[in-house]
């Protein structure tokens, strides 16, 4: 899954706070380049406990985890919102595109904790088969709403 996602998650970061600067006349690529290399982070925090065979190790990278996607939320409702609202077509857009996205977002850590990378509540088949949903729902759903997103901004 991480080589993956330590790929797609920044480009859907990169996505996210590009259609926050519709239509291009400013284009802040610190906010862009913070978001993604956040997001990749949290990617790597994963992988590392996953990696950890001890509970502690596991919980530490799991929580570093986390605090970096608190960050992440941070920059997509400040910053990336607030170039939202120089569109005041795309602001309220925007904002149901961030929440979905949060939403999702919010489904990776939970799905981690309770399948196998985690405390194993859940059976590996869970696990796979919800690691192999949530990608389909953060990727090309999150993309074809994105472009609707966009395409209705030009009419």
């Amino acid at each position: 899954y991480y080589a993956d996602w330590i790929v797609s998650t920044p480009l859907i970061m990169l996505a996210l706070g590009l259609t926050a600067m519709y239509p291009f006349t400013k284009i802040n690529y610190s906010i862009l380049f913070a978001i993604m290399m956040t997001q990749a982070m949290v990617i790597m925090t994963g992988f590392l406990a996953q990696a950890c065979s001890n509970n502690t190790a596991l919980l530490t990278f799991f929580m570093i985890g986390n605090a970096l996607m608190i960050l992440i939320f941070y920059l997509v409702f400040g910053p990336l919102m607030e170039c939202a609202k120089n569109n005041k077509k795309l602001a309220r857009k925007y904002k149901n595109l961030a929440l979905l996205l949060v939403l999702f977002w919010i489904s990776y850590p939970l799905v981690w904790i309770i399948g196998t990378p985690g405390y194993a509540l859940i059976s590996p088949s869970a696990t796979s088969l919800l690691f192999i949903v949530l990608p389909i729902l953060c990727k090309p759903v999150f993309g074809i709403i994105d472009l609707f997103l966009l395409k209705s901004m030009q009419t």
